[in-house]
């Protein structure tokens, strides 16, 4: 055989081909229609995650929802308040209400400036019979407040004299740092201690006279009519007379009676 050392050796190279580079296909948005296809089993609901993208403005509305119910769950339900100087927790009936009771109470020997008002939400106007303006740990000043020393403010259960929404206000009037509530109630009720009333059902003593709830001494069945203000007794059945100092019927002194009960 011959001897191949001395031949020259060549080689053959083949360039490749440039690389092409492909952009990443876009992952697509989300369908507004659920998927028609279950999503129960783990395949599905991974799949049902990894094929779409919800759009931006979907991501900020969950937040802001879930931001809302988290604020939410503190309305008038006895919880504690952190509230920045100069402003205000608002807490509203989601519906018409006939009557509420509320109490805000303070940490004892707080100094906080705090107003407390139930207000009508159609026009932002107060109730007189809610105001409570605490100015120090000695002073509080409104029909509210249950004491100039303790603090705190309550309102017993009161009828919204029209049924609508209203509001519980709590302000914090300091004029730099924040305001510290211990404990907030708010009570909401369908039906109304005193008011304008067309049936039985809508006040709270089942007993309406006159177009008016009753309460106290107009409840008894010898009352013919009752007051808009404070639901007593205006006008009794005869021979039953109005004893004005209770605002209720009592039984006479003199005068033509059937039974020993209706005689004083």
């Amino acid at each position: 055989m011959g001897n191949f050392k001395n031949v020259p050796v060549f080689s053959l190279t083949i360039p490749s081909p440039p690389l092409r580079r492909t952009a990443e296909k876009p992952t697509p948005p989300c369908p507004h229609t659920p998927l028609r296809s279950p999503t129960s089993t783990p395949r599905k609901m991974h799949q049902a995650r990894t094929t779409c993208t919800p759009p931006m403005s979907a991501v900020i509305a969950a937040f802001v929802f879930a931001v809302s119910i988290a604020g939410a769950a503190s309305c008038g339900d006895g919880s504690s308040l952190v509230i920045a100087a100069g402003q205000t927790h608002t807490c509203c009936s989601r519906g018409v209400v006939a009557s509420y009771a509320y109490e805000v109470n303070v940490p004892d020997y707080s100094n906080d400036k705090i107003k407390v008002s139930i207000r009508r939400k159609a026009d932002d106007r107060h109730y007189t019979a809610g105001e409570c303006d605490i100015r120090s740990s000695t002073e509080c000043i409104g029909p509210a407040c249950t004491s100039s020393s303790t603090n705190d403010c309550k309102v017993a259960r009161t009828s919204a004299v029209i049924p609508q929404i209203i509001c519980n206000k709590i302000e914090c009037a300091n004029t730099m740092g924040e305001c510290n509530v211990r404990s907030h109630s708010l009570s909401l009720y369908t039906t109304m201690v005193t008011g304008i009333c067309t049936s039985n059902d809508v006040c709270a003593s089942g007993s309406c006279k006159g177009s008016y709830c009753c309460h106290t001494g107009g409840i008894s069945d010898v009352c013919n009519e009752c007051w808009v203000h404070d639901g007593g007794c205006k006008t009794c059945a005869a021979p039953y007379i109005l004893d004005t100092d209770t605002w209720s019927c009592k039984v006479p002194k003199y005068g033509s009676c059937t039974a020993n009960s209706m005689c004083e």
